[in-house]
């Protein structure tokens, strides 16, 4: 299944020490051109640290993001060559990706990858303040990687018959950082998605 290969490799991006994104020159910066969306070279504290291309225009785009503190934001941006997709968070293609995301997550955790897998939450939010910003499935999760404690949060949401995946991984010593770094980025994208 297309979606179970997009979140393994997302999840191999987002876990690995090592990057995708070593075959190919960086950029230091990205606009998608399906989407229109311009990533810049630094967001507040963030800084653009490369861009993937998964080989398919149905898998898309993977642009990865990271603060001092460690903290890595992970944006996919993909179609699986639908041609339509329903920007409503209660759409059954968008719970779809939000459960496939999660099954792919508790099978690394059988597999021995992750350790102490834990899900905190699970619930539609607004990406950032305002009435006007769009709302997202978060899943909030926390495990052990690397004997080192970690905390993830992913957000799914679609924009332009685009599943954009949002996942930001930290440690728990650098939550109250990370978390304002991670709200920075999703209110910088919903700002850049009113465009």
């Amino acid at each position: 299944m297309k979606s179970r290969l997009i979140f393994c490799l997302l999840f191999a991006f987002t876990l690995a020490h090592t990057s995708l994104y070593a075959q190919e020159a960086k950029p230091d910066s990205y606009t998608d051109l399906q989407t229109g969306l311009k990533f810049p070279s630094t967001i507040e504290r963030l800084k653009f640290v490369s861009k993937a291309d998964y080989g398919d225009v149905q898998l898309g785009v993977g642009i990865r993001y990271r603060s001092p503190e460690g903290l890595r934001i992970d944006a996919i941006i993909y179609n699986l060559g639908l041609k339509t997709i329903a920007a409503d968070p209660a759409d059954p293609r968008v719970k779809e990706q939000v459960e496939e995301a999660l099954s792919g997550i508790k099978l690394a955790a059988e597999k021995g990858l992750l350790k102490d897998l834990k899900v905190i939450s699970n619930e539609v939010v607004p990406i950032a303040k305002g009435d006007a910003a769009p709302k997202a499935h978060k899943v909030l999760l926390s495990f052990t990687l690397a004997e080192e404690a970690r905390e993830s949060a992913l957000y799914l949401f679609v924009y332009k018959d685009h599943f954009i995946k949002v996942r930001a991984t930290w440690f728990p010593e650098e939550k109250k950082a990370s978390r304002e770094d991670v709200a920075a980025f999703l209110t910088w994208l919903s700002a850049e998605m009113k465009k």
